[in-house]
């Protein structure tokens, strides 16, 4: 008890939730900003170990420390809350917006990477998550009623949409076996996220992720 430094909670944190969860906490937790509390006790750490941290890291990084702080608390491995709420800093969301039509077509037009090409066609779409997306598979199609289901890598939900005309022309580009996208579904998100950046700064469009779609 004396000896728990906050590495462990990030261990116990990161065994917690589905694949890709703790995918993000094992990235998240990389962070340098973290690397002055990561191997601090937690009976030694005061306020001023995470204003220093508060200081330097991004706001989805400050976002994870608040959840190693929460887990510390309900496992009654500190006493008291190291940071009362009210001196959290307020996280501003930027705004968001879905990509554009024209900036659909100008990604397309550029594109000549046959499979990465119906994969966007595909986004476009469908709305789908970029992560369910490139997993999907020619088994998840059910051409009799013209639907797609499969279960949210996020949530493990399932989910499920009509196979419109324009969706059916991609569809019929793609494997009939197997995953749909065979490279693209190897490659994990934040290399998708980074190629899909690339591209969008060769064609001029700014303000959008694969998340855009």
């Amino acid at each position: 008890f004396v000896e728990r430094d906050w590495q462990t909670v990030m261990a116990q944190l990161q065994a917690r939730g589905r694949e890709s969860s703790r995918e993000r906490f094992a990235t998240a937790f990389k962070s340098p900003a973290l690397d002055g509390l990561r191997h601090k006790k937690l009976l030694e750490t005061t306020a001023d170990d995470f204003f220093a941290v508060f200081q330097c890291a991004k706001p989805s990084t400050i976002c994870f420390l608040k959840r190693l702080h929460h887990l510390a608390l309900s496992a009654g491995w500190i006493a008291l809350p190291i940071v009362a709420p009210n001196l959290w800093p307020k996280y501003k969301p930027k705004d968001r917006r879905g990509i554009t039509l024209d900036e659909h077509q100008s990604l397309l037009a550029n594109e000549r990477n046959a499979e990465w090409k119906l994969f966007l066609e595909l986004l476009w779409e469908t709305g789908a998550a970029q992560a369910d997306a490139a997993s999907f598979k020619a088994e998840d199609i059910d051409w009799q009623t013209r639907t797609i289901s499969y279960f949210r890598k996020k949530t493990g939900t399932l989910a499920q949409f009509t196979i419109s005309r324009a969706l059916e022309k991609v569809l019929q580009q793609l494997p009939t076996t197997g995953a749909l996208f065979p490279k693209l579904s190897t490659f994990p998100a934040n290399h998708r996220a980074n190629v899909f950046r690339y591209h969008c700064r060769r064609v001029g469009v700014s303000g959008v992720s694969l998340h855009c779609y």
